[in-house]
């Protein structure tokens, strides 16, 4: 086995999430929980060869309400050498695992499971190997920019709350701000069992196994 190979073994993917292009600018966010003060480092890379790293030093309001440490973990780096890229990658430096949202391929969106339940429309990104975290984002249609409480349960208990806040700019979509993203760190890998429920809606519990079905 090539260290490499031997490093995503033992590292677990950490929290973050590749945003993609905004603005002519690639951002995203990523932290350590286990160092939380420490700011991390990522690499952007583009199937062109191109390659630039970013220090995800940068304060995210909507990332220190979501419960991720003092929020001081966006990134930025300048899309302009990517400009002939047509895939680009971002991936933790430390560890070579890609982030959440990556790649980046120019012309196609994201693949998420789109769920609708009244008047709330849900978006969960699709599991990544090694990783449990549950993500995606959840608008109330009638007032896309509230941010909804969801709690996440194993067989009725209470796992873990957050609140969908973090930015999402496919959510915007949906007429509000963008800012309706979730992500649950504490789901265990496997889906049966788990469900998600919304405060304060008119909405049944999200029964997790059958939204991939």
């Amino acid at each position: 086995m090539n260290p490499a190979d031997l490093v995503r073994r033992l590292w677990r993917p950490l929290p973050g999430r590749f945003e993609g292009l905004q603005r002519g600018w690639l951002i995203g966010w990523a932290w350590n929980p286990a160092q939380p003060l420490a700011r991390v480092t990522v690499e952007l890379l583009g199937d062109d060869g191109t390659r630039r790293t970013a220090l995800a030093d940068r304060h995210r309001a909507d990332v220190e309400i979501a419960g991720f440490g003092d929020g001081c973990y966006g990134f930025a780096a300048p899309a302009a050498p990517f400009r002939d890229a047509r895939r680009i990658e971002c991936i933790f430096s430390h560890s070579g695992f890609t982030l959440a949202g990556s790649p980046l391929v120019r012309g196609r969106s994201g693949a998420a499971v789109p769920v609708r339940r009244g008047s709330l429309a849900f978006a969960f990104d699709a599991s990544r190997c090694g990783d449990p975290a549950v993500s995606g984002y959840a608008v109330d249609l009638a007032q896309p920019h509230r941010r909804l409480r969801m709690t996440l349960a194993d067989n009725r208990i209470p796992l873990e709350s957050t609140r969908a806040c973090l930015y999402r700019p496919e959510a915007r979509a949906h007429g509000g701000d963008g800012f309706n993203g979730f992500r649950f760190e504490c789901a265990p890998l496997r889906r049966s069992g788990l469900t998600i429920d919304v405060a304060d809606a008119d909405c049944k519990p999200l029964v997790l196994d059958r939204l991939w079905r």
